[in-house]
């Protein structure tokens, strides 16, 4: 087990009452409203829920965005994070609790339920050594595992006795979004998607998660949609869904004001056909609002949809 090296300070964050998060790069983006000069990239990040922290993660980019609104300009700070969620939840000590809420109360932020990201100084870190050095015994620490779950992925298919070769070929070509599968998915939406821009990026993405598939339901063009392309990142972690009719449903721990930025909020998406709106609704239920857990998805059954 590999524990992710400290090098500076820490952060806590509260995925229960977290404000203004958006994922970008298959990481999970978060403002920093109180002063942050002293955290640095490789950082640890320690995700609570309640007064257990239940995920960890470190800093890898910090970005300022430009908001403009009603001839105001303000400037948000936000750190990426690559949070990888815990084997079991640890809770904190009284001590740990009794320092948290003093520094959330000198940021002006209420704990537990922080909206922001809270970082700790230096010279208060100490205060959560148990926390820290307990790393080994919580999580295996990858900061490639999407890496390592796309090759264990591929490597299954290519060692499956059951498949002839273009079936290979067929589930290699769904688990990447391409292929004949991403072509037809393609020129079916992307006709219906109405847009006053022509500078857009489209992206096939899968509805219901690869592991709750059937082989089936892996190369179904029913399973995919097109969509913008950081809005099928969001919808891919849970951040935002889908109705029937196309109109897209956000988490409201999203930022909007970058969101509606970075996805052209003047799209509007087709309606789905029935069997999309089954798949779309196992999304809604299990996929949705669920990025604060990262918890294995439950097969998909078809019965169970409405």
């Amino acid at each position: 087990m590999k524990t992710p090296t400290i090098q500076n300070n820490i952060a806590f964050i509260n995925l229960d009452t977290v404000k203004d998060v958006i994922a970008w790069d298959k990481q999970l983006t978060a403002s920093v409203v109180s002063p942050a000069d002293h955290l640095a990239i490789g950082d640890l990040v320690i995700a609570m829920q309640g007064l257990k922290a239940v995920a960890l993660g470190q800093i890898t980019d910090f970005f300022t965005v430009n908001i403009t609104n009603r001839d105001r300009l303000t400037i948000e700070r936000s750190i990426r994070i690559n949070l990888q969620t815990l084997a079991e939840p640890v809770l904190l000590t009284l001590k740990q609790r009794e320092v948290l809420a003093q520094l959330a109360q000198s940021s002006r932020l209420s704990f537990p339920k922080l909206k922001s990201v809270l970082p700790i100084p230096k010279d208060c870190v100490l205060y959560f050594d148990t926390l820290i050095n307990g790393l080994d015994r919580w999580s295996e620490w990858d900061s490639d595992r999407g890496g390592k779950w796309h090759h264990m992925a591929t490597l299954g298919i290519q060692e499956r006795q059951d498949l002839n070769e273009q079936e290979k070929v067929n589930l290699l070509q769904a688990l990447e979004c391409r292929g004949a599968l991403a072509e037809f998915v393609f020129q079916r939406d992307e006709p219906r998607i109405e847009s006053d821009t022509d500078d857009m990026w489209l992206k096939v993405t899968r509805i219901v998660p690869w592991d709750a598939c059937t082989d089936a339901m892996r190369t179904d063009p029913n399973n995919y949609m097109l969509m913008e392309g950081a809005l099928a990142e969001n919808f891919s972690l849970g951040l935002t869904s889908f109705f029937n009719n196309g109109r897209p449903i956000l988490d409201p721990a999203l930022d909007r004001q970058i969101f509606d930025a970075w996805t052209l909020s003047f799209i509007e998406y087709p309606k789905l056909n029935k069997e999309q709106q089954k798949y779309m609704a196992y999304h809604r239920k299990h996929v949705y609002k669920q990025w604060r857990t990262r918890l294995p998805k439950p097969l998909y059954d078809s019965t169970q949809q409405g």
